[in-house]
């Protein structure tokens, strides 16, 4: 079961409504996740939270890791606190695990291991900093959330950056490669049925070789809001090169890909009433599913649903060869 605990605090020195004649001065309040199994360390570290004057915090308290996943598969949450040594997961296992299932979330283990190699492998297991509890103290622990969260953003930042396409500002291909391979572990782990389809532009050449290329850019910069007016804001799109887009889904329903392309069609006829003194656009997609009860990788999915993708390309120039061929 996942407890939730909420500490709003008044700030130090000033009883709440005290002596106010003014507005009350707003704190922020930070939604934190404390994954400890120890009740006198979890009253400990709510204690020193809930008395910093500085930020308000709301606390959501889980023993253990299947609970803490449960948590960040029903809320956000914007910093971590974590215990090494969990009933249900000793050592890295859990900080793997929940880097795994939200990467951008900043962790601070908690451990009463002083070593190099505790350090090296919070590292390597995505954690941003970890914090000695035989030297825990309430000014150490609120700056090492402070840095935790400063640092995890500007890295994110800079994730953002190298994974972004400057064409349309969708994910690049290391950025989609990164992201998705991620979200299909996760898949896999949850037994959730992943989607993978892959988008060709048909007519790039011609559009280019007749309008020019930065008509071809403009059609590729349409092609990408196509593609976001038909999948979620949760699914992962990528231009992974050239004319070809990738998109990843998770738990999108049907195993088939009807409903998708049926949305797919309608966000196309709708743009290309938009814009029609240009190529109109045109696409063949190719589907590759993993079951929830099937282990397949990023990679598998990406180059069956390139196969089907291509395949459906031939049957396009068959069909236009024959069209052409019967033409008096």
């Amino acid at each position: 079961m996942v407890c939730i605990l909420t500490t709003i605090m008044p700030i130090r020195g000033v009883p709440a409504g005290a002596g106010m004649t003014g507005p009350i001065p707003e704190v922020p309040t930070l939604k934190l996740l404390l994954v400890e199994d120890s009740p006198s360390m979890s009253e400990t570290l709510t204690d020193v939270l809930g008395e910093d004057p500085r930020q308000h915090y709301a606390i959501t308290h889980v023993t253990r890791l299947s609970d803490a996943m449960t948590a960040i598969e029903q809320g956000v949450y914007e910093i971590c606190l974590l215990d090494l040594g969990l009933p249900d997961a000793q050592g890295f296992k859990a900080p793997r695990t929940i880097h795994l299932a939200a990467p951008e979330l900043p962790i601070v283990v908690i451990t009463g291991t002083d070593d190099e190699q505790v350090a090296e492998e919070s590292a390597a297991a995505g954690i941003q900093d970890f914090l000695l509890k035989q030297e825990l103290t309430p000014s150490v622990l609120r700056r090492t959330i402070r840095y935790a969260r400063e640092r995890n953003r500007l890295l994110c930042e800079l994730k953002s950056q190298a994974f972004k396409d400057d064409l349309t500002g969708l994910y690049n291909r290391r950025g989609f490669f990164t992201i998705a391979e991620q979200q299909v572990k996760m898949a896999g782990r949850v037994m959730k049925l992943a989607q993978l389809f892959y988008v060709d532009v048909d007519g790039m050449k011609v559009c280019n070789d007749t309008l020019g290329h930065a008509a071809g850019d403009r059609l590729l910069v349409h092609v990408a809001g196509v593609l976001e007016d038909t999948f979620r804001d949760s699914d992962v799109i990528g231009r992974l090169g050239g004319d070809e887009f990738a998109i990843l889904a998770i738990d999108a329903g049907d195993e088939n890909m009807d409903s998708p392309l049926a949305r797919l069609e309608s966000a196309m006829n709708a743009r290309n009433l938009l814009r029609p003194e240009c190529f109109g656009i045109a696409l063949s997609v190719g589907l590759a599913t993993a079951l929830p009860n099937e282990s397949r990788s990023l990679e598998e999915l990406v180059r069956e649903a390139d196969q089907m993708m291509y395949a459906q390309k031939r049957v396009k120039r068959s069909e236009r060869r024959t069209r052409t061929a019967s033409r008096p």
